[in-house]
């Protein structure tokens, strides 16, 4: 899930103008945003059911706070996340649950993905701590289309949001086929102590410990040196302290 840089620093997108049969909804008019009761970790139990916060799960309680799929918005610590937030689930007050959604007026799908696009940072107040409350909300106005067009539109996406979680478990299970080819390779095969003092006879036939020095063609050179940030955008940037000189096993 993206962090809270990104929903802050995310332009909101509405637009200037809409097609013909299009108008500017308010969200306070077509659902009532509600923080539920905190739960504190000492109140989370081993088994039941899942509890949701602003950035996921975060353990288990004994019941829940909504019986149907609600979205959430990520209102306190990471503020502006709009999340799915599957049925019988407890959301915990750092998410503004969208009770009530009048679905005569707006489908609970296109809601979502209206919102997701629009971004919602505009309703975020505070700087030493950022919140979202539901006051702030009512400046918060979505360009809505028909309910014909709403329903094609949120098909659409849907279909795209469901193809992009199987790419992302399929990347997932491929990480963990990796990793578990690199533990056979490098740990099963060479066995643990191979790394813990390095002993040369505990090797395979025809393996040496080679410094990565002899590796290289030509010795590491110092890249440039920019002005360091925290903020985004910006591309992470190594400083020459990063750079080791392991030895690496080679075959």
């Amino acid at each position: 899930m993206p962090n809270e840089s990104d929903h802050l620093s995310r332009p909101v997108c509405v637009p200037k103008s809409l097609p013909k049969g299009w108008r500017f909804q308010e969200l306070l008019g077509c659902c009532a945003p509600r923080q539920w009761p905190t739960l504190p970790k000492s109140a989370l139990t081993p088994t039941g059911y899942t509890v949701y916060g602003a950035n996921g799960p975060l353990g288990f309680f004994p019941s829940y706070t909504h019986e149907k799929e609600v979205i959430a918005i990520g209102c306190r610590g990471t503020c502006g996340t709009i999340q799915k937030i599957p049925g019988e689930s407890y959301v915990n007050g750092n998410a503004m649950c969208l009770d009530h959604i009048r679905t005569n007026i707006v489908s609970p799908s296109f809601l979502y993905h209206a919102l997701t696009y629009r971004n919602v940072s505009d309703a975020v107040s505070g700087s030493a701590q950022p919140q979202i409350t539901r006051t702030s909300l009512k400046r918060v106005a979505f360009p809505l289309p028909p309910p014909d067009e709403q329903d094609a539109i949120a098909r659409l996406l849907d279909v795209v949001d469901t193809a992009l979680e199987r790419t992302r478990a399929a990347i997932q299970q491929t990480k963990k086929l990796k990793f578990a080819a690199l533990q056979q390779f490098f740990y099963a095969s060479l066995g643990e102590t191979a790394y813990a003092d390095r002993p040369r006879k505990k090797l395979p036939n025809g393996w040496s410990l080679a410094p990565t020095e002899h590796l290289l063609a030509q010795e590491p050179k110092n890249g440039a040196s920019p002005t360091a940030s925290s903020q985004p955008p910006g591309i992470p940037t190594f400083s020459i302290a990063a750079v080791r000189v392991p030895e690496i096993l080679v075959g």
